[in-house]
C-alpha cells in the first residue's frame, strides 16, 4: 500500500504509478487541488494498473 498525503501533482502521480506492482490498485479519495496532472497511459497498461477515485471526477476536453 503507498500512501500520500501530499496534494496531486503530475510528479507525485508518476512515482505512485511506478512504484505500484503489476496488477496493482491506485484508490484516491478527493483531491482538494483542482489542475492537471499527467498520467503515463502507456505504464498503466502495460503494468495492467487500476486506478480508482471517490470525489466529483471533471474532464478536460483532449485537443
Amino acid at each position: 500500500m503507498i500512501r500520500d498525503s501530499g496534494t496531486a501533482s503530475s510528479a507525485g502521480a508518476a512515482q505512485t504509478l511506478k512504484a505500484l506492482a503489476p496488477g496493482g490498485r491506485l484508490v484516491t479519495v478527493g483531491n482538494l487541488e483542482t489542475g492537471i496532472v499527467d498520467l503515463n497511459s502507456g505504464l498503466v497498461i502495460v503494468k495492467e494498473l487500476e486506478i480508482l477515485g471517490a470525489g466529483r471526477l471533471v474532464l478536460a476536453p483532449v485537443h
